[in-house]
């Protein structure tokens, strides 16, 4: 793969210098049911892409933001407003990257994603996005950034590519004293009835058949720390009421549940043995037991500093 050297400008940062491997992977077309979906080639990526799931995902970046309000817990504000160089990892549409690259203008924001459903021409000048897989390597040069945001991973990367580079890539590229920050949910609901709980363990018995951690987000503060690469491991854990019950934040959270439901559908329907009809009815009953049993999740924010060579002194 050849190396090109990318330089960003904006209005308020001066020339910089990253290094981006042109490595975008090529794209298959996927049909399930009615839903075409971009397939990348070799990915294991379970939420496939076509405009209904990209709506979703802007929807789910607005729950965590309601869930926190805020979207982001690492302590880098201040950093933020002085001006800092930001990488969203797996950007997806880049809501998150446009909505900080707008609150703080004197930092510089990147975005990296398999797909372009990012904005290619209507950003704020302080922003950037590039295509690229993520194969064995991030695309950049060492110490490239003070604070890496990563959400919604947990069903990106599979575990052996999470321990064999991922870890080590997002390191290798903050700087000495910078942040990284990861964000999510698990699997799991707490007060969840018997047909989630179905749900639920359908896909926990099928996420390790692809290789990926089933409870991932309940797993990343010790993985962190296991890896030797990250220290200073901080966590912030909010409830997210699932359901009617639960006011606008239920509702939401219980809309991120259907989506889910729908996005997951081409593996967990064989998985319960269902049909279409069945699956449906299936899953529209466990929107109103969520309300009978005031189920909610616990989303969950975890960040932490990388480890490099002066820190070990």
């Amino acid at each position: 793969m050849g190396a090109q050297m990318t330089k960003i400008r904006t209005k308020r940062n001066s020339v910089n210098h990253l290094k981006v491997i042109n490595n975008s992977s090529n794209l298959d077309t996927l049909l399930i049911g009615k839903r075409k979906f971009s397939n990348p080639e070799n990915t294991n990526y379970l939420y496939k892409n076509d405009l209904q799931e990209q709506d979703g995902m802007i929807d789910l970046h607005y729950l965590h933001r309601l869930v926190f309000q805020s979207n982001f817990s690492a302590p880098i504000e201040e950093r933020l407003k002085k001006g800092i160089k930001v990488l969203d990892l797996c950007c997806g549409e880049g809501t998150w990257t446009l909505e900080m690259a707008n609150e703080y203008p004197n930092s510089f924001f990147v975005g990296i994603d398999i797909l372009k459903n990012y904005p290619e021409q209507i950003k704020p000048p302080n922003v950037t996005f590039f295509q690229a897989g993520l194969y064995e390597t991030i695309p950049f040069e060492d110490n490239s950034f003070d604070y890496i945001f990563l959400r919604n991973l947990g069903t990106t990367f599979t575990i052996d590519e999470w321990n064999r580079f991922i870890f080590k890539e997002v390191a290798r590229i903050t700087r000495e004293n910078g942040f990284i920050e990861l964000a999510g949910y698990p699997a799991t609901f707490q007060n969840q009835g018997p047909l989630m709980t179905i749900g639920v363990e359908a896909v926990q018995q099928f996420l390790p058949t692809k290789g990926f951690e089933k409870k991932f987000m309940n797993r990343i503060p010790s993985w962190l720390g296991e890896t030797e690469l990250f220290w200073k491991i901080e966590i912030k854990e909010q409830n997210c009421p699932a359901g009617l019950w639960g006011g606008k934040l239920g509702e939401a959270c219980a809309r991120d549940v259907r989506r889910n439901g729908q996005s997951i559908k081409g593996f967990l329907m064989p998985a319960l043995n269902m049909t279409n009809e069945e699956y449906e009815n299936f899953f529209q009953d466990i929107i109103e037991e969520l309300d009978k049993y005031h189920s909610y999740m616990i989303f969950r924010r975890v960040w932490a500093q990388p480890i490099k060579d002066a820190s070990r002194d």
